[in-house]
Order: C-alpha cells, then sequence, then structure tokens
C-alpha cells in the first residue's frame, strides 16, 4: 500500500531540502590544502645520539608547509624576515606546532644525507606531501587579527622558477625573501635543491614575465639575476652575488 499523497510531497520536500542543503554543507568543510614541499635538517657533528636527522627534515618540511599555506592566507605577507627555522614567522605565531595543522602527510623521496644544497656541509633532506587545514589556519590567524582573504581573491599565475649558479644558501634566502617581500610574489613554495641549483614554485600576479619586470625594477640587495629564460610557465635566473664595497662586507655570500 503506497502511503498517502501527502506524506509523499512531505518526502518530496524533505529530499529537495536535503539535496539544497548538501553542497551548502560540503562549502563548509575544512579547507583542505595540498602541497609539496621540501624538508633540509643541517647535519652537525655535536648533534646527540639519539637525534633524528630524519624526523628533523620532516618537521622542517611541515613547518614550511604550515608558513606557505598562512601567507598565502594573509594575502602573500609573511609576518617577518626570519628564515626557515628563525624568528618571525607565521608559524612561531601559530603556536609554534605544525602538527596542530597537519591533516597528514607522507614522505614522497628520503633522500637520507647528503652533500647540502647551497654551499652547507651536509643535510638530510626529504621531500613530501602534506594535507593542511587551511580552515584552522585561516581562524589562527583571524585571532591574531589578519585579514584572511580567500582563494579566489586577486587571481595570481603559477609558474616554475629556476634559480642556477646559486652561490650559497644565504643567497638563496636573501631572493627568496625577496620575492615575497619585495617582487611581489604571493607564494614561493622549494620543490627541489641540487648543487647551486634551487626549483621553487611561485604564484605571482602577471606571471613571469611580469615578476621578471618587478625584479628588474627593484633588483634583490646584493644580488645580481639574470635572465636566462622566461615563458609563461617558467622562469630561469642565474644569480650572482654583488661584491662588497671596499671595508665592507655582504650577508648573501
Amino acid at each position: 500500500m503506497s502511503p498517502p499523497a501527502n506524506v509523499r510531497r512531505r518526502n518530496r520536500w524533505a529530499l529537495g531540502l536535503a539535496l539544497a542543503l548538501l553542497p551548502v554543507a560540503t562549502a563548509t568543510r575544512a579547507e583542505v590544502r595540498r602541497l609539496q614541499v621540501v624538508g633540509v635538517a643541517p647535519l652537525s657533528p655535536a648533534a646527540g645520539s639519539g637525534s633524528s636527522p630524519r624526523r628533523a627534515a620532516v618537521e622542517a618540511a611541515l613547518a614550511e608547509a604550515l608558513e606557505t599555506v598562512a601567507v598565502e592566507l594573509a594575502g602573500g605577507q609573511p609576518l617577518g624576515r626570519g628564515e626557515p627555522g628563525g624568528p618571525g614567522r607565521w608559524v612561531d605565531q601559530l603556536g609554534g606546532d605544525p602538527s596542530r595543522f597537519i591533516l597528514r602527510y607522507r614522505v614522497l623521496e628520503d633522500f637520507g644525507e647528503r652533500p647540502a644544497p647551497l654551499g652547507s656541509s651536509a643535510a638530510y633532506t626529504v621531500r613530501i606531501e602534506v594535507h593542511v587545514d587551511g580552515t584552522r589556519v585561516a581562524a589562527g590567524l583571524r585571532a591574531l587579527g589578519v585579514a584572511v582573504i580567500s582563494a579566489d581573491e586577486a587571481p595570481a599565475e603559477r609558474f616554475r622558477l629556476e634559480l642556477r649558479e646559486l652561490p650559497s644558501w644565504a643567497a638563496y634566502a636573501a631572493l627568496r625573501r625577496h620575492l615575497v617581500e619585495r617582487a611581489g610574489a604571493r607564494l614561493v613554495v622549494p620543490e627541489t635543491f641540487e648543487a647551486g641549483l634551487a626549483v621553487l614554485r611561485v604564484e605571482a600576479p602577471g606571471g613571469a614575465a611580469a615578476l621578471l619586470d618587478r625584479l628588474r625594477a627593484a633588483p634583490p640587495e646584493g644580488l645580481v639575476v639574470e635572465p636566462l629564460a622566461v615563458d609563461a610557465g617558467a622562469l630561469a635566473l642565474r644569480v650572482r652575488v654583488l661584491p662588497p664595497p671596499p671595508g665592507s662586507s655582504t650577508s648573501a655570500d
């Protein structure tokens, strides 16, 4: 026996309401940001036998993932001039424990102990895929009084940036900081390191050509960047350190 017509109408109305609300429920789920990052942990002869270089490299990668998402949500603005592991990073202001914002991760490549990229003696290096809870990061930023932007605001183009003939890690760090603070890059994520080479994933208004124009208009202090190749999806730069004036020193070598 079929239900009365009024019951069927109520059931159809309830089903329609459930289907109408389904996209809303989906849209309000935690926004997950998935990205790949490289973690580098310099090896110290003074480190105790109980320390784990691999774990330190993974933790460095998780901190880099959190910092990347925080900078993106903060409109591309870094908190300060601190580099990985140093002061003045969003990851520190958010409590210093990236695991609170990491949903899951997996190690894609374990390079182990090898000569460190860009001039250091040795380091343990890993590349991991990380899923970051973007909703929790945004809430943490708002608690700090930061105006959080949505993902669809102010679109930027993504491209590959190769930094070639890098003389040192300090030169890489100074240029990466300059890309965000002065050249308008909203996202600068290291993907691979080799001797004298860093490959980055960059998002910037106008794409690779516009970023190059901004670098020419406001070159990084103490460095010379020479374009080797540029197209819609990639930019290659040669990086050199300017000789310091007589009687002074440079922090990028």
